[in-house]
């Protein structure tokens, strides 16, 4: 059998397949239907929005937050946009939005931690010798959620 007819054979085994299984009803097309899937969409661990209290995030914050990581796609690649597009997105000013971004790359006391630290590292984005939209990292937000998911593990074996 040649290699295309071993490809033809294949694939039709997997549309067969794809026929026959139930849609995962946790994927985003199921939940959310496949057009609005389709568009893309961001995932947010759960201890993000459990303790957003914790975090001392505000509601402006927690979505500049959001739109930050809406735009993050591969691990140990920065995300960037510009602070136009965010606005322009959430409705409200640019200052506005510089406001929540140069709050959240401040160092902040959070509940349960012992010193302070800042969510989100600022990293300017330069072409041809002209700043161009920031980058960010999410280093420190990472480390504080690492805590709190460690926290929230012993709380559940405690049970």
């Amino acid at each position: 059998m040649t290699t295309s007819k071993t490809k033809a054979k294949t694939k039709a085994k997997t549309k067969a397949k794809a026929k026959t299984q139930k849609p995962d009803p946790s994927r985003p097309a199921s939940k959310w239907g496949p057009r609005i899937a389709e568009q893309g969409w961001t995932a947010l661990p759960n201890m993000l929005l459990y303790n957003q209290a914790k975090l001392k995030l505000t509601d402006g914050e927690f979505i500049t937050l959001t739109h930050l990581m809406s735009h993050w796609w591969t691990k140990g690649k920065r995300p960037f946009v510009r602070k136009k597009t965010i606005s322009f997105r959430t409705g409200k000013d640019s200052r506005s939005i510089q406001r929540h971004i140069s709050s959240l790359s401040e160092p902040r006391q959070v509940v349960g931690l012992p010193s302070p630290v800042a969510l989100l590292t600022r990293h300017e984005r330069y072409e041809d010798r002209k700043q161009k939209a920031s980058e960010f990292s999410f280093e420190g937000l990472l480390e504080v959620l690492e805590v709190f998911a460690a926290e929230e593990s012993a709380r559940r074996k405690e049970k």
